[in-house]
């Protein structure tokens, strides 16, 4: 959970921030009930959570809100430490879940602010499942 990010932008109705993670997991921040000024979705998932449940808890919860924010611009914090592979989560992802992830992001920035997407690369410990990850990033990013 980008714990940081939620603190910086908790009182900022100008910003949306949402967040998928695994909970309980360092930083235990990133309960559902932290909301901020309205602005803040928190999405914490169970340890274990497969591809499906995953994509469609991001498709109905997190997508849904960012949907409805209407951005200017959107940031993407790329956190690959879900993939299955990764030491640090435990959370069952596939590479190519990530280009799915990134497709779906992309689809609302063109809907919304004319693609404008910035990514930042924030975790991922198994370093052949990272490079995985981000080419089928990099590839949703594109497309």
């Amino acid at each position: 959970h980008g714990n940081g990010t939620q603190e910086i932008f908790y009182s900022d109705d100008s910003v949306f921030y949402g967040s998928i993670h695994e909970h309980p997991l360092f930083p235990g921040t990133g309960l559902e009930s932290e909301t901020g000024v309205g602005n803040i979705f928190n999405a914490p998932i169970s340890s274990g959570t497969n591809s499906e449940d995953f994509l469609e808890i991001f498709s109905n919860k997190i997508l849904k809100n960012v949907d409805k924010f209407k951005p200017e611009i959107i940031l993407i914090s790329a956190g690959f430490d879900a993939h299955k592979r990764d030491p640090l989560a435990n959370i069952n992802l596939e590479s190519e879940d990530y280009y799915t992830l990134t497709k779906s992001i992309v689809e609302i920035a063109n809907r919304h602010c004319n693609g404008r997407v910035i990514s930042f690369l924030e975790g991922g410990y198994d370093l052949l499942a990272l490079s995985e990850c981000i080419k089928t990033h990099l590839k949703g990013l594109s497309e």
